[in-house]
């Protein structure tokens, strides 16, 4: 009974077995595990970077906030100073208008904080990552910042280094099949376009030779049967 159960999986199986050899699906094969090697490596440097560039971030918008704050009450302070100095009766008015100008002049100016720019640690900078650390390339546009993910990118590195050198010499050897074909393909046309030249010619002189007998045994046989008649 269990082995009747078995006999349908193991022919399915084989068939599975038999078309990855015929339609030559390992090459795809090999292209499916650098895809899902890339998709690993990007979530996990995600995960490793992403926190921290984060929390860069966040400091860099808190310092460049207290910055414009001091900045913005020096201002003021020194223009209210020069406001009592020029105004001998400063009133609590003229302060409160003077505060909206400053205000109004900072946005005319788009001074403060500036829009947050994109965030490099994405799934998609993740990806592109991997794809520097693997094919050798390393632009140097982003690199690993924290502990975790500078060990990651070595051991990461070390696996998908020879990984991708065996897809190009496998992708390599499926493009010198396809290019080897089409050019003996190519030959082949050509040397039976050739060939049908050379035997059309043979042809026509083999006719035109025939031709020439015959008219030559017709001229002879005219010339018998004159000399019959004499």
């Amino acid at each position: 009974m269990i082995h009747s159960r078995r006999a349908p999986v193991k022919m399915f199986w084989n068939i599975i077995v038999l078309k990855y050899d015929e339609w030559r699906l390992h090459h795809l094969f090999l292209l499916i595990i650098l895809l899902l090697y890339s998709v690993i490596g990007a979530v996990s440097f995600v995960a490793f970077e992403q926190p921290n560039e984060l929390a860069k971030r966040a400091h860099a918008k808190a310092y460049a906030l207290r910055r414009s704050e001091f900045a913005k009450l020096r201002l003021f302070r020194e223009l209210k100073t020069y406001h009592r100095k020029i105004i001998a009766k400063p009133s609590a008015r003229s302060f409160k208008e003077l505060r909206s100008v400053i205000i109004r002049y900072d946005r005319r100016m788009r001074f403060g904080v500036e829009k947050d720019a994109p965030l490099k640690w994405t799934l998609w900078g993740g990806l592109y990552y991997s794809g520097t650390v693997y094919t050798t390339i390393g632009y140097g546009d982003m690199a690993a910042e924290t502990v975790g993910g500078r060990l990651f990118t070595m051991f990461y590195a070390a696996a998908g280094i020879p990984l991708v050198i065996t897809i190009l010499n496998d992708w390599g050897s499926l493009l010198f099949y396809i290019m080897q074909n089409l050019w003996i393909n190519s030959l082949r046309h050509i040397s039976n376009k050739v060939k049908s030249l050379f035997t059309f010619s043979n042809r026509k002189e083999t006719i035109f030779q025939t031709n020439k007998d015959d008219i030559v045994i017709k001229e002879v046989w005219k010339s018998c049967r004159h000399n019959a008649v004499l």
